[in-house]
């Protein structure tokens, strides 16, 4: 390459101030990043649990719908007894 025939004698003050600003920005941007997939990285967490829990509840609602059917059963098999008792 050849060489400038120009050379600043001091550097060029705003270009630096602009790559500095930039260099701000840029941290600034992979801040807000970090911080954007750790939210995300905790929603996610949530959303796992979540549905774990979603699955608990619906197996012990149907454990309870059959201890439900389970207890008919008992009550009208007591009252005809209970009917059978009162008849004798």
């Amino acid at each position: 390459m050849p060489i400038p025939q120009f050379l600043p004698t001091k550097p060029n003050n705003t270009m630096l101030t602009k790559l500095d600003d930039l260099l701000g920005k840029i941290t600034e941007v992979n801040n807000h990043l970090s911080n954007l997939e750790l939210k995300y990285n905790n929603f996610e967490q949530f959303t796992a649990e979540k549905k774990e829990n979603d699955l608990l509840v619906k197996e012990n609602l149907n454990v309870l719908s059959k201890q439900s059917v389970e207890f008919k059963k008992d009550l009208v098999h007591h009252s005809l007894l209970i009917e059978r008792h009162e008849n004798l």
